[in-house]
């Protein structure tokens, strides 16, 4: 019930950071573009979460489930701060809609087979690392899945350029004319409620496996 309640808790405080988040991209202008700069810190910041995340310090029952709250809290966070900077990277590299599709396919294509290995191979590294030690296992597996995070989130800097202008910062977006559009047209309805339904699912699934 503790897991339960920690996993509500943080998807709760989850979905007002991100929309913190993404005010902090949308507002951000600098010589290396808009979301390019989080990448080059934010990686090593889930690092840190990782290490402090998958460590289990040496507590009384109450103090380590303080402990993990915090520590699963910050790696949210942290998450948080290197993919919505990473998916709004996609509209700025290019201004060309073929290109931005291409892109979104092997994204989303790569996204499902790390997936899927990460899903399979976890456990048995784990197993392996740990020596059957789980707590030491899951520790450096944790460090390491947070490592190569961190040089993959500081190679998406060095490797990409953000050529699409955005608007001023002083602009601001019509979400009530988007909301009316979205519920004016069948289409924008069928994606929104698709998009509901593809975030319950994952959710419901993370929520039953831990």
């Amino acid at each position: 019930s503790a897991a339960g309640t920690l996993m509500l808790v943080v998807r709760v405080w989850d979905a007002v950071w991100d929309l913190f988040v993404g005010r902090w991209v949308d507002t951000t202008r600098t010589p290396q573009g808009q979301a390019r700069p989080f990448m080059r810190w934010a990686g090593g910041v889930l690092l840190l979460s990782f290490l402090l995340t998958f460590f289990v310090p040496d507590l009384g029952p109450g103090a380590k489930l303080a402990y993990a709250c915090l520590s699963f809290t910050l790696m949210q966070m942290a998450f948080s701060l290197v993919t919505i900077p990473y998916n709004a990277l996609l509209a700025a590299l290019t201004p060309d809609h073929e290109e931005r599709t291409r892109a979104a396919g092997i994204q989303a294509f790569c996204m499902f087979v790390v997936v899927m290995l990460v899903g399979a191979g976890t456990m048995p590294l784990v197993m392996a690392a740990g020596h059957g030690d789980m707590k030491q296992g899951f520790f450096l597996v944790g460090a390491g899945f947070g490592t190569v995070a961190a040089l993959l989130s500081w190679n998406c800097y060095r490797a990409t350029r953000e050529r699409v202008a955005v608007p001023p910062v002083g602009s601001r977006a019509d979400y009530a004319n988007g909301l009316a559009i979205v519920a004016r047209q069948r289409t924008w309805r069928a994606m929104a409620l698709n998009s509901i339904c593809v975030a319950v699912g994952i959710g419901m699934s993370l929520s039953s496996a831990a």
